[in-house]
């Protein structure tokens, strides 16, 4: 599949689209860039896996730690640099902010995106075990044969659900767009349905003969550190998604038409997603920018009404004065002058 898409020739602008790519005589209107700038191929499927930096106050020291679904749950520590060459870096919670793979060429920050603060290790897997004990629940993946030992089914529970229960853990408030934007979709692989579904079936029949563990590591992920090291104690600094082309295995069970439709809708899914958090935005401080100008309007009402008061209050006062010599002179009898009344 490398061999049919050559690489990257052309970068231009399209009326549909902020940019598009072109392949050979392949035109790509509906590019997804990741963080660091590169274009995902369209034609390709990817495994996501997820990338935790760690560090902990009471040792001069950093580490990062990998954890996959890759039949079974897979968590190691590794070296705290970014990931190798050929894979893509498609999104990052932060302390304050979170940022994605966009359809244009910047990526896209958001601050609900961010980091749980204070997570640390104990609990993102006290937490993460859960959700994963809930999806090998479900009767569609367990009647497959997925259990705790090898969760993974490539319809029902694959690795990006798995990465997406993380997120879930670690940065909740980008849940919802990770799940609308940043996974394959199995409808449009046409993997939940008919022969594509009967194929995923034995892929997972498959797995769970090759892949599946005595025990989980979910369980066993302390083993990690040694005796003399902090485990559980690690905070949780920054969490990366990154994908690594799976195409090879991905073939056996999808067509490259289908996976160029489900990279559209990924395109579309994000641009539409930008669309209505700008546009609900833009509403929000026009409604900001409304009510100060309904406050201030009410508080120059307010200031002029305390200012016509005392004016008010005295030509009251000179109404009633004048009320009062009225019903005096109406008392004096005749003969009496009115300036000088005596009692």
């Amino acid at each position: 599949f490398g061999s049919r898409w050559p690489c990257i020739l052309e970068h231009m602008d399209t009326p549909t689209s902020s940019a598009s790519l072109r392949r050979g005589q392949h035109l790509i209107t509906s590019p997804v860039y990741d963080l660091d700038g590169s274009a995902i191929k369209d034609s390709h499927a990817f495994h996501a896996y997820l990338r935790l930096s760690l560090c902990h106050p009471a040792v001069n020291d950093t580490h990062a730690m990998i954890i996959e679904l890759s039949g079974a749950v897979s968590v190691r520590v590794v070296e705290t640099e970014h990931e190798h060459h050929g894979t893509h870096r498609v999104f990052q919670a932060k302390a304050d902010s979170g940022l994605s793979a966009c359809e244009k060429l910047d990526s896209w920050e958001r601050p609900e995106w961010a980091l749980r603060e204070g997570m640390h290790l104990n609990q993102f897997f006290s937490e993460l075990q859960q959700l994963v004990r809930k999806a090998v629940a479900n009767p569609l993946s367990s009647k497959r044969g997925a259990c705790w030992e090898h969760p993974w089914d490539p319809t029902y529970y694959n690795c990006q659900h798995f990465v997406g229960d993380c997120i879930e853990v670690l940065a909740p408030g980008a849940r919802l767009f990770y799940d609308d934007c940043l996974m394959h979709k199995p409808h449009l692989l046409k993997i939940d349905k008919g022969s594509g579904r009967r194929e995923s079936a034995f892929a997972a029949r498959a797995s769970q003969l090759v892949m599946k563990k005595k025990n989980s590591m979910l369980d066993t992920w302390t083993t990690l550190f040694s005796a003399d090291q902090p485990g559980p104690e690690w905070v949780i600094t920054s969490a990366e998604i990154y994908w690594r082309d799976c195409t090879i295995y991905a073939a056996a069970v999808t067509k490259t038409k289908s996976r160029l439709a489900d990279h559209s809708e990924m395109h579309h899914r994000i641009k539409e997603f930008r669309r209505k958090v700008l546009l609900q935005e833009a509403r929000d401080e026009e409604q900001q920018q409304q009510l100060v100008l309904e406050t201030r309007n009410e508080g120059q009402q307010e200031q002029q009404e305390q200012q016509e008061q005392p004016f008010l209050e005295t030509g009251q006062q000179g109404q009633q004065e004048q009320a009062v010599s009225w019903e005096d002179e109406s008392s004096i009898k005749p003969g009496q002058c009115p300036t000088c009344i005596i009692a």
